[in-house]
Order: C-alpha cells, then structure tokens, then sequence
C-alpha cells in the first residue's frame, strides 16, 4: 500500500492504532541523549532526533513496543520504538505502570549494549504526546524467522545443516559479547524474530555463501542483570508482559 503524508501538526501523538500507512511528522519532546554528548554539541545532537518522519506503514510490534521506521529533515534513518499501552479502556493501572518501568529497563539494557558490534547504536529517549519513545539505529535487514523461510532448501521449510551451523556459530559469538556488559546481561527472548540478518552491505543468500552472518539482536524487554535474584517476568513487574518462553531453532 503507498504511504501519504498525513497533515498533523508537529508534536501530534502517534495514532493508537499506528500500525497503519501513512507518513506522520512528529516531534521527541524532551529528548535525553543516550551518551554524553559536551554541552557545546547539544543542540547540534538533539537536532538529529527530535523531529522525525515516522512511517507507520513499517510498524512492528513486540511485548510492550512498538517499532517504526523514521527519518530526519536530513534523511537519516531511524527507528523510533513508542511504549504500547495496554489495549481497552480502564486498563488496570498497575499494569500499565509495570509497563513503563519494563521500557525504562529494557533503555537501560539498551544502553549497556549499544557500543557493542551486533547490538542496534541507541540514540536517545523522550515522548511523543503523552508516549514515552526510545530512537535507535535502523536495521536494514530481515528477522532469522523471515530468512529461515526465504532460505530453505526443500518444502518442509527446513535450512541446510551446515548453514544452520554457521548461524549457530555466529549467535553464540554475539551473545558471547553480552559478558563485556559491566555485572553481565541475559537477554531471556532470543528468538528468530529478535534476531536480525543485517542485509545493509550484503543480502542474507550472499550471507549463505559468504559463510559468515552478520547478526544483530534486537528487542530488550526482557532482558535483566545476571545478577538478578528473580528471572521471572511476573515476580519482577507483577505482571506476564509478553516474552517468549522457548523458541526452538530454525529446523535443518
């Protein structure tokens, strides 16, 4: 469907129902960058990110998220991930607090990893309307769980052995750069579709003979501290806020 370009006024919310087709221009209020940035370079930096073109058509929507392409005056890309509040009026309170506090944490855990190679650079946060926001790096590329079906090599759905190896391979050295995070951080969602295939300098096939994949995981919602005393979702927030319990891997 073409995208247009909807007349709203900058600082105009998100639409509830965003996942739809259209161009909306908004503005970060409040913006706080995600790395120190020398109070000379401020303005300069929050430039970059505080009024956007979101492209709502691009929508992806996780456990307490939601996901849109951007772009800037300049047209650097972006992604711009909105807090998703919960469906229906007379949402429980609790639950929608819970839901904030898992978004400041899932920012945090964020920040840890973005100077990391494999993990989306993270920009900074702010709101849209009353939507707390969070501006990363755009992945040019496709999710594991889109690859492994373009990928297949008979009707069943299934991936060659040695390239589910190399996949394997190249997963574990990307979370292995997790234990560089000051205390360790366990990401607890490593599923197909948290995993990307960047595909910016080559296309996930040119991956396969190649050899080498060039992996990005997104999606921190669930991460925590290795040191954390309670892994649980429920006991931590006091509430199930939509992580994937077991995943299995892409079939061979």
């Amino acid at each position: 469907m073409t995208a247009v370009l909807e007349a709203r006024p900058v600082g105009g919310a998100l639409a509830d129902d965003a996942c739809g087709a259209s161009v909306r221009l908004v503005r970060v209020e409040a913006f706080e960058p995600a790395v120190y940035v020398a109070p000379e370079h401020r303005d300069a930096y929050e430039r970059r990110f505080v009024t956007l073109l979101v492209d709502e058509a691009s929508c992806r929507r996780g456990g307490v998220g939601e996901v849109f392409r951007a772009r800037n005056p300049r047209g650097e890309r972006f992604a711009l991930k909105r807090l998703r509040q919960p469906d229906g009026k007379g949402a429980d309170d609790g639950l929608a607090e819970a839901r904030r506090a898992a978004f400041d944490a899932e920012y945090d855990a964020h920040r840890a990893l973005s100077p990391l190679r494999g993990f989306p650079r993270l920009y900074g946060r702010g709101r849209v309307g009353e939507d707390s926001v969070i501006v990363m790096e755009w992945v040019e590329g496709v999710t594991l769980e889109e690859a492994a079906r373009a990928l297949a090599v008979d009707d069943e759905g299934r991936l060659s052995p040695l390239t589910v190896a190399r996949i394997g391979r190249d997963l574990f050295d990307l979370l292995a750069r997790m234990a560089y995070v000051e205390g360790g951080l366990a990401h607890r969602d490593v599923a197909p579709r948290n995993i990307m295939i960047d595909t910016g300098q080559l296309s996930a096939a040119d991956q396969v003979e190649e050899g080498a994949f060039q992996l990005v995981l997104v999606d921190f919602g669930s991460a925590v501290p290795l040191e954390s005393a309670d892994s649980s979702l429920t006991a931590r927030w006091g509430a199930p806020l939509g992580a994937t319990a077991i995943s299995p891997p892409p079939r061979c």
